[in-house]
């Protein structure tokens, strides 16, 4: 799955980021613990959700895997210095566009749904999905 761009809000250390992809190699340079490994992390989360068949579903769980937070919730994910409660994550590719977001105040729900892009630019949408555990 070729990416675009990834677009960030209200998680670990963003307040809020969007990042376009070039085509080819990119890369990331900065100071320690300002979120690079964060990047990477929900960048490969989206590509194997990407390879799974129900891609929406499998988001969510891979950033829990990956991540490891405390009891696998997502919620623990969540930017604390910010008054906003609600993480957004999207993913976009020249295809799809993945898309999670959860808060900090209900543990164990989120939200998540993929849309589809055709290629005469016409799209089709999933219902988002809810789940009320992640394991």
């Amino acid at each position: 799955m070729a990416l675009t761009k990834i677009s960030i809000e209200n998680f670990t250390v963003f307040d809020k980021i969007e990042i376009p992809f070039s085509y080819g190699i990119n890369v990331f340079i900065g100071e320690n613990s300002t979120g690079k490994t964060h990047i990477l992390k929900l960048l490969y989360s989206a590509c194997q959700s990407a390879r799974q068949k129900v891609t929406a579903i499998d988001f969510p769980l891979k950033i829990a895997r990956t991540f490891r937070p405390d009891e696998l919730s997502l919620h623990r994910l969540v930017r604390r210095d910010s008054g906003k409660k609600t993480t957004k994550i999207t993913v976009y590719s020249a295809v799809n566009e993945l898309s999670l977001e959860f808060n900090s105040k209900i543990k164990k729900r989120w939200k998540a749904s993929l849309r589809l892009r055709v290629q005469c630019s016409q799209t089709a949408s999933l219902p988002k999905l809810s789940r009320n555990t992640l394991v």
